[in-house]
């Protein structure tokens, strides 16, 4: 749930800042492919609730998933939080960044 609602804020985000911040567009992508798997995890575990308990639970790109990777489940899914997180607060730091230049910028032209 908690994952969902950071998807749909970081699309909310993009949409209002019009792309403008591309570090938030990196973060919205790597938090949509986090979502894909969550999405595909709850359709196997409601579609196939045998094959979900049989193995089915390593997703997409887990380790012996529908495409695979080296993580095993765990590890996927704290990459995958680490690679939303880490350009999330980079476009938070960046746009601080610009709001405080354009501050300045008007403080300068009024004194």
């Amino acid at each position: 749930m908690t994952d969902t609602a950071l998807w749909i804020s970081l699309g909310l985000l993009v949409i209002i800042f019009r792309g403008r911040n591309i570090w938030l567009c990196v973060a919205f992508a790597a938090a949509s492919l986090h979502q894909v798997e969550h999405l595909y995890l709850f359709w196997i575990y409601h579609a196939d609730n045998a094959f979900y308990l049989s193995g089915g639970v390593a997703g997409i790109m887990g380790e012996n998933g529908l495409i695979g990777s080296p993580l095993d489940r765990p590890y996927l899914h704290y990459t995958y939080n680490f690679i939303v997180l880490v350009p999330m607060l980079i476009a938070v730091w960046d746009d601080a960044r610009r709001v405080d230049r354009e501050q300045r910028r008007r403080v300068g032209r009024a004194g």
